[in-house]
């Protein structure tokens, strides 16, 4: 359906994140395209390159945004659509270039009130140059203090998202005692908690467990290999 189609309906057009054009997106399809580096004083040096007529976020240790990443996360937001999540107030940990953000406002809630948090300023710059921003919130705060600020409020949200790492490692303080109650805290009835690990399930095993004494249900989606996404309803 074109534009014009969906304004004479009252709808507005899918919000879409930037690509190549011209020269960059076509040579895109033949080799990848370094466009962009940065160097990060929390990430190290980040890359944008274009591969096969899209942009990708990279480390030199992981993908953080339209690469594997996109995949895990699409068939993430995939599972919980099926269970009913709601999208409609969604918190994002660890942002990167919105992988997350762009599906859930294309495929389930173009009207989803997202917010995401980076500690990267330099990542949520290349989000709003390369990538995918709108009609997100975007924030550059430590995650572990927003969860707390947030408990503190009251504020609860349909989907917790956390994709946090530092290198290829979760952060401790994700799974530290004292922070599952204020995970719990921030879900909404019949709402969801979602870890990305990087991590097989044998290794996130204690902290599965950690996690069922604080939700009602928790199921994991191991699609990927070596990746274990832990998912969590209150």
């Amino acid at each position: 359906m074109d534009i014009e189609s969906l304004l004479k309906q009252g709808m507005e057009p899918k919000k879409l994140r930037k690509r190549p054009s011209g020269r960059t997106k076509w040579l895109s399809y033949v080799w990848p395209i370094k466009v962009k580096t940065v160097e990060s004083s929390v990430s190290g040096e980040l890359e944008v390159t274009a591969w096969r007529g899209k942009y990708i976020l990279d480390t030199g240790k992981v993908n953080y945004s339209f690469g594997e990443l996109h995949k895990i996360m699409d068939t993430t937001l995939r599972w919980l659509s099926k269970e009913g999540c709601k999208f409609q107030k969604v918190l994002m940990l660890g942002y990167g270039g919105g992988s997350a953000a762009e599906i859930i406002h294309q495929e389930y809630e173009r009207d989803a009130e997202i917010i995401g948090i980076d500690l990267d300023g330099a990542i949520l710059e290349l989000a709003k140059d390369f990538f995918y921003h709108q009609g997100v919130r975007l924030m550059k705060e430590n995650a572990e203090n927003y969860i707390h600020r947030a408990s503190k409020n009251g504020w609860v949200y349909d989907l917790v998202l956390v994709d946090l790492f530092v290198d290829a490692e979760v952060p401790s303080f994700v799974w530290e005692e004292r922070n599952l109650a204020i995970w719990r805290s921030l879900i909404e009835t019949g709402g969801w908690l979602a870890i990305n690990t990087m991590m097989g399930k044998n290794d996130a095993s204690p902290y599965i467990e950690a996690l069922k004494t604080k939700f009602s249900r928790v199921e994991t989606i191991t699609k990927h290999r070596g990746n274990c996404v832990i998912l969590c309803r209150c």
